[in-house]
């Protein structure tokens, strides 16, 4: 999935309450730094759920909130999205054992691959 979102010119971030030494961590663990322009992390101001915090991520990638998509795995990250004006907000629950118990109003992927990335398409 990241190779074709990188593969389709879409710019993608990660926004996070961890530190950013612990989202550097995890993405050069998963060999997966090079697939993200940002990150927002805990050590930056204000951070999540603050809907700022996303407009702020947004305003430092140069795109507005209406032409983003948030993935989340809690219901503060929906709702914080969707607060920012975020287009495209959707739930995450397979990274858990447990799945929480993300808000039915957002609609919610059981894995990446139901995702598709259609080069060409905008959102917004």
């Amino acid at each position: 999935l990241m190779q074709a979102l990188q593969e389709a010119g879409v710019v993608c971030a990660v926004i996070s309450n961890d530190d950013e030494a612990g989202i550097e961590a995890f993405l050069a663990s998963q060999n997966l730094r090079s697939r993200f322009q940002a990150l927002w992390s805990a050590d930056h101001n204000p951070r999540k759920p603050d809907p700022a915090a996303v407009l702020a991520l947004c305003a430092q990638l140069g795109i507005q909130p209406n032409r983003c998509a948030l993935i989340g795995d809690a219901n503060s990250d929906l709702r914080m999205a969707q607060q920012a004006g975020v287009s495209v907000v959707l739930g995450y629950g397979a990274g858990w054992s447990i799945a929480p118990p993300l808000d039915p109003r957002f609609p919610c992927l059981q894995h990446w691959r139901e995702l598709q990335v259609n080069a060409g398409q905008h959102i917004g």
